[in-house]
């Protein structure tokens, strides 16, 4: 067990590095593979290391999806500095910056999306096995525990869903209303 929560620890840095460097783009990708180390397997028991570790990666995540909300919550400097104002139509080709910037919007949104679905399939995966080993041992405190526990975080993981449709429905909004009259995105 040891040997694992160094192995995890280990693959903890090197995500907090990589994160740390591009920002986004494959974080997520790997902050699932981190996370689908701490599944449980038959007949385990959860140490306090791998406890902390798991809390961290989950304060990992909220700060993922925060770095990665960041061009949603600067959308109108973002648009302010992209879209030409009317004296400056002729040497900015707005066109463009509004179909670059809806790139970027695009990215973000699936990037996070995909990242909370995954999270919401690992942490789905873990109650289900978690229900099977309560149903085995229904004496056992511990899988009740460890069951509320991954159930609370799966209401906050699908609550994270809602934010972002919020989230994506604000930025289109304030996209739309500066860049529609160079750039229709298609529906």
């Amino acid at each position: 067990m040891a040997a694992e929560n160094l192995q995890l620890e280990a693959a903890f840095l090197a995500f907090n590095a990589e994160f740390a460097r591009n920002g986004f783009g494959q974080a997520p990708a790997g902050l699932l593979s981190i996370l689908r180390h701490f599944r449980l397997r038959e007949g385990e028991k959860v140490s306090e290391g791998r406890a902390r570790l798991y809390k961290r990666l989950w304060c990992l995540l909220w700060e993922a999806l925060k770095v990665l909300r960041l061009i949603d919550d600067k959308i109108i400097y973002k648009l302010n500095t992209s879209v030409p104002t009317a004296s400056f139509e002729g040497e900015v080709n707005a066109e463009k910056r509004c179909r670059d910037l809806y790139g970027e919007l695009l990215q973000g949104y699936s990037s996070r999306e995909s990242a909370i679905k995954g999270c919401i399939h690992e942490v789905s995966n873990n109650i289900r096995d978690l229900r099977e080993k309560r149903e085995q041992d229904p004496d056992s405190n511990e899988f009740s525990k460890k069951l509320r526990n991954e159930q609370t975080m799966l209401r906050l993981m699908q609550s994270e869903l809602l934010v972002e449709e919020v989230v994506k429905e604000r930025s289109l909004k304030v996209f739309n209303e500066r860049c529609w009259k160079s750039f229709k995105p298609p529906q």
